[in-house]
């Protein structure tokens, strides 16, 4: 699979724009276009035996973790719901108190500090205040998609190119600290 047709994404913001739809709205509708794109794009480049959805979960930590957005993407057979999503949930909530007390962004993926013997896996990246997390295919392909998710995010917001360039800045270091090939490569796909 190539590259998304040119211009693609700036056409769907512009009809969001359009649309009249408010901020958040707006926002999440993206999000969700991009992630259901994304996870098409990562089911060729990394295929997953039996893997046919995920599980997407983004959290505000400025009052303590409230969840902003959760959903399915792509189809989560019913016996793997829970699951996806309770691991989606486990990724932030052991991330968050070491983002949230490192005296530097040390710890921005949950891959940095994951421990499988303690059932801690990779899949979570924080970007300021804002904590992206997926569950349902191997740990650097959730995290790519977490990161992907919070391009995503950067490019809706009023900021505008300055907080998409921070957003990009960050997850190119999350992915040297990870040697994530899957992240690199979507992004390459779907934002370049």
């Amino acid at each position: 699979m190539g590259k998304w047709e040119s211009g693609e994404l700036v056409k769907l913001m512009k009809a969001l724009d359009e649309s009249g739809m408010r901020g958040f709205v707006k926002r999440n509708t993206f999000i969700s276009y991009v992630l259901d794109k994304a996870f098409s794009v990562l089911l060729t480049i990394s295929p997953k035996k039996d893997c046919t959805g995920v599980y997407f979960l983004m959290k505000n930590s400025d009052a303590g973790l409230r969840t902003i957005l959760s959903m399915q993407i792509g189809s989560i057979p019913e016996e793997k719901k829970d699951l996806f999503e309770k691991f989606a949930n486990k990724k932030i909530d052991f991330l968050y108190p070491l983002v949230k007390y490192a005296d530097s962004q040390a710890f921005s993926a949950s891959k940095q500090c994951c421990d499988p013997y303690a059932d801690e896996w990779g899949g979570a990246i924080a970007f300021h205040s804002v904590y992206y997390s997926i569950s349902g295919h191997t740990e650097a392909g959730d995290e790519a998609l977490s990161i992907i998710a919070s391009l995503a995010r950067a490019r809706t917001m009023a900021c505008g190119e300055n907080e998409y360039m921070l957003t990009l800045n960050h997850a190119a270091s999350i992915i040297n600290n990870s040697d994530n090939k899957i992240a690199e490569e979507l992004i390459k796909i779907i934002f370049e």
